[in-house]
């Protein structure tokens, strides 16, 4: 084991030390987190603090960097995290709390539940309430045991999960059931009853996730990269009482919108959608920051309004007068950089995000989109390339492929960008038929680009390729595989699946036989699949036969053999033998 070359001196294990720990059935908490995390010596000392303070309840390591990434990725989570293994598997694993005392009693529960405190009245309640996000509230031991066991289950989503046991008239006096488990839910400061001990524990995590939506919103990571959320987004130094009741309020009655309060260490975030940071100011903005896009309410929430001491009564008014502007069709502004003057020559034309719509649509022509971000050496070194093949397929005098290029961290636009997980990136929109446009996947090269351009365009390509190298493909396929992004969505998936097998296929290779392929096997193309199934019963078959065959060998060659053969006679056909058997294993 290595130890950091910091003053804090935890082991740091790799794969198979950690499951060697595992294995011996103790309680282990490994931590998984870059060093070029900007609270890297920060999240080491506050880590190594933890584990002298529990040091008699767990073995605490520090989770080599590349393991643990590829750990937290298989879970759908992301490094900064914490894995606690228990009885030799891993029980549950939290993304790392920036908060020492919330992660002190997550780890107190995890422990020792046993020695959790019992609330005998709603002001002992408040008191034991905490930091944490969610506090699950058990009136009897068996629910809280299933609190515990929720606990485990949804901590890798949601982290920050207490479960505190309360005497039944606790609930009784929030006007709750008092037989039904209660759920807190920091955001918006409500208790809320939700069902438990279903015949399906699957049905006990639904119904706490119903629980934990709150009624208005503290707008935080995974709020803003959310495609559908129409934001309602209040702005204000301070949250007052008042301005959570008016929320409280309002959220129900559009239910179709977002409401909630963005935090003064998240103004900066206006920049990408408005082109300028929110001001700390009370104010509103409707909004979605993965789509960039803003409706202008400024003649709604005037500068006259806002500069006000806040008033419940008047913020409500003014709040159902902006959707009523909304919903009559007022303008989403959608970021983009000025439309540039024409350049006389140009190959590849630039595209921003007021020009993109009207670009890819284009009846007459199919559209090959390169899209590129600012800081994206790959963007940079292919750019030759591709200026030289726009030139060579212009020499031939054909001009039914239009070329376009458009930066998306500047530029947003009403027609969604299609799914891109790296730059840069390649899209060709058919003439034939827009809505079926399709990335170009595997290697940046002329040759690839040629090949994935025939039989997809309105007229035949006029540039030829060579047949890909075998070798070459079978390699770039392994790194698709290893490059495949923990989330793609389910329909993006399908699109990459068929385009492995229908690559492998084109190289004359089984798809399932591809390193990395064993956990994407059920997302194969169902051909594919029922094909494998069916291979590997040819296969079973046929070792089963050579299996028969070489026995019948063997045991026709021990007829044969009389006792006094001599030791070279005895050598061949052991020889034999072993040649027998190791046909039939393989």
């Amino acid at each position: 084991m290595k130890e950091y070359t910091e003053n804090v001196s935890l082991p740091i294990v790799n794969k198979t030390e950690l499951e060697e720990l595992v294995n011996q059935k103790i309680k282990v908490v490994a931590m998984g987190f870059s060093r070029r995390h900007p609270r890297y010596p920060d999240m080491l000392k506050a880590y190594h603090d933890l584990a002298r303070h529990f040091s008699t309840e767990a073995v605490f390591v520090i989770y080599d960097h590349h393991p643990a990434k590829n750990e937290a990725e298989r879970l759908g989570m992301r490094i900064p995290i914490v894995f606690y293994y228990e009885d030799g598997e891993l029980k549950t694993a939290y993304p790392y709390l920036d908060n020492e005392v919330g992660f002190t009693k997550l780890l107190e529960l995890i422990f020792h539940p046993e020695n959790s405190q019992i609330a005998l009245n709603v002001s002992e309640l408040y008191k034991l309430l905490g930091d944490l996000n969610y506090a699950i509230l058990a009136p009897t031991p068996e629910l809280f045991e299933n609190g515990i066991k929720l606990h485990h289950n949804i901590s890798s989503g949601l982290a920050e999960i207490d479960v505190i046991r309360v005497a039944p008239n606790v609930l009784t006096e929030l006007g709750l059931d008092s037989e039904l488990p209660a759920l807190f839910r920091k955001e918006d400061s409500c208790i809320v009853s939700f069902k438990s001990l279903h015949d399906d524990f699957v049905d006990d995590i639904y119904s706490f996730y119903n629980a934990s939506k709150p009624v208005y919103k503290i707008y935080q990571g995974g709020d803003f990269v959310n495609e559908e959320f129409q934001m309602f987004m209040f702005t204000s130094p301070v949250l007052t009482d008042e301005m959570k009741d008016f929320l409280y309020e309002i959220a129900p009655r559009f239910p179709e919108y977002n409401f909630g309060w963005l935090k003064p260490e998240f103004l900066q975030l206006g920049e990408p959608v408005l082109g300028d940071n929110f001001q700390n100011r009370t104010d509103m903005h409707f909004c979605n920051f993965a789509r960039r896009w803003f409706v202008n309410l400024e003649d709604v929430f005037t500068w006259e309004f806002i500069k006000l001491p806040f008033n419940k009564k008047e913020w409500t008014h003014v709040t159902e007068r902006a959707i009523k502007v909304i919903k009559s069709g007022r303008k989403k502004n959608f970021v983009s950089e000025p439309v540039p003057k024409p350049v006389k020559g140009s190959l590849i034309k630039k595209i921003v995000g007021s020009t993109y719509k009207n670009f890819i649509m284009d009846p007459e022509h199919d559209v090959l989109m390169y899209y590129v971000i600012g800081k994206c050496e790959q963007c940079q070194k292919f750019k030759p390339a591709l200026i030289n093949f726009v030139k060579e397929f212009n020499a031939t005098g054909k001009t039914f492929l239009k070329f376009g290029w458009i930066n998306v961290e500047k530029n947003s636009a009403e027609e969604k960008f299609p799914y891109i997980y790296g730059y840069p990136h390649f899209e060709l929109f058919p003439a034939k038929n827009k809505s079926a446009h399709e990335q170009l996947r595997g290697p940046r090269s002329r040759d690839h680009l040629v090949r994935f351009l025939q039989n997809r365009c309105k007229e035949p390509f006029p540039l030829t390729a060579p047949p890909p190298d075998k070798t070459q493909t079978a390699m770039q396929l392994v790194t698709t595989l290893m490059n495949i992004p923990p989330r793609m969505p389910e329909d993006e998936m399908a699109k990459m699946m068929a385009y492995l097998a229908e690559t492998a296929e084109s190289i004359g290779i089984d798809v399932s036989s591809v390193p990395g392929m064993e956990q994407y096997a059920n997302k194969l193309p169902s051909a594919v699949q029922e094909a494998h199934e069916e291979a590997k019963i040819n296969l079973a078959e046929e070792a089963e036969q050579l299996h028969k065959e070489a026995n019948e060998k063997i045991k026709i060659t021990e007829d044969m053999s009389p006792n006094n053969d001599s030791s070279s006679s005895n050598e061949s056909n052991n020889d034999q033998l072993n040649e027998n058997k190791d046909h039939a294993e393989l």
